[in-house]
C-alpha cells in the first residue's frame, strides 16, 4: 500500500497545475515592442545582428528582429491564430515559403516578416501608430 503525505500530495497538485496552465501557452512568451505585448514562438531569440531593438521617437514605433530553427509556415500559423485570440485584426498579407502579415488593433499596425536562410529562419515584428481602429 502506498501513503502519500499531505506535503508530497500538495506539490504533485501544484506541478500538475503548473504543467496544465504552461502547456496551454503554446510554447511562446511575451515581449514588450513599443509598449505591445507581443508573443514569440518558441525557438526564436533577439537577433544580436540585426540590432535589439530600434525605436523612432515621437512616432510610436519600433522593430525587433529573432532568428532561430523553427519552420517558417508553423511561425505565420503561430501568428494568424494568436492575434486573432488577441483581438488584432488581420490586415495585408503575403505568404510563400514565408512572408509578411499584417495586423490591426486600437490605432496600431504591427507587421510579422518570416524568411529562411540556409543559416536559420528570420522573424521581424514592426510595431507604429495607423491614426486609425
Amino acid at each position: 500500500m502506498i501513503v502519500l503525505r499531505y506535503e508530497t500530495l500538495r506539490l504533485w497538485t501544484w506541478l500538475t497545475i503548473f504543467t496544465v496552465i504552461t502547456a496551454g501557452c503554446g510554447g511562446s512568451r511575451e515581449e514588450l515592442i513599443a509598449g505591445v505585448n507581443v508573443p514569440i514562438p518558441s525557438g526564436m531569440e533577439k537577433s544580436e545582428r540585426q540590432g535589439v531593438e530600434l525605436t523612432l521617437p515621437g512616432l510610436g514605433a519600433a522593430q525587433v528582429s529573432f532568428k532561430g530553427k523553427k519552420d517558417p509556415q508553423q511561425i505565420i500559423d503561430f501568428y494568424r491564430k494568436e492575434m486573432k485570440d488577441r483581438g488584432w485584426r488581420p490586415g495585408m498579407g503575403i505568404v510563400a515559403g514565408g512572408g509578411m502579415l499584417s495586423f490591426v488593433k486600437e490605432g496600431q499596425t504591427l507587421m510579422v516578416t518570416v524568411g529562411r536562410s540556409a543559416e536559420a529562419t528570420t522573424l521581424t515584428i514592426l510595431i507604429g501608430k495607423t491614426g486609425k481602429n
